[in-house]
């Protein structure tokens, strides 16, 4: 008998058993070859690495900002109108889509600058152009 088969009596596996654990081996082989394990080790390091820099304190910390960001965000959309606001850009949106299909007008110099003297148009020029010199801030 030779040493293997000697090794493998005395771990008392059955036949399907040493089958599975063979199997297991060439599984482990081939990921060391392409590196698999190697990647494995370093997914484990860096998951270990996380778990020890979220500590107690960092948790509580990132909750708490996490709050205040909710809290803001639920003021700014109540202040902006809430989900009637949000329906009413969406309307707008779906309305204007619908217009441009039915519209092959072209836009030139002349038709921007009668749009110009729309009271409307100049409310949301003014209003976008607001919001991007607030954005940049």
């Amino acid at each position: 008998m030779s040493e293997k088969t000697l090794e493998m009596q005395r771990l008392e596996l059955t036949a399907d058993e040493v089958a599975v654990v063979k199997e297991l081996v060439q599984t482990l082989v081939v990921l060391k070859e392409k590196n698999v394990l190697q990647d494995l080790i370093e997914v484990g390091t860096f998951v270990s690495s996380a778990t020890r820099a979220l500590n107690t304190g960092a948790v509580v910390k990132l909750a708490g900002i996490a709050g205040t960001a909710a809290e803001l965000g639920d003021r700014v959309f109540a202040d902006m109108g809430g989900l009637d606001t949000v329906h009413n850009l969406l309307d707008a949106v779906e309305d204007t889509q619908e217009q441009v299909k039915k519209d092959n007008s072209k836009v030139g110099i002349g038709s921007l600058l009668k749009l110009m003297k729309d009271p409307e148009v100049q409310k949301g020029l003014k209003f976008m152009l607001t919001l991007l010199k607030n954005l940049s801030k």
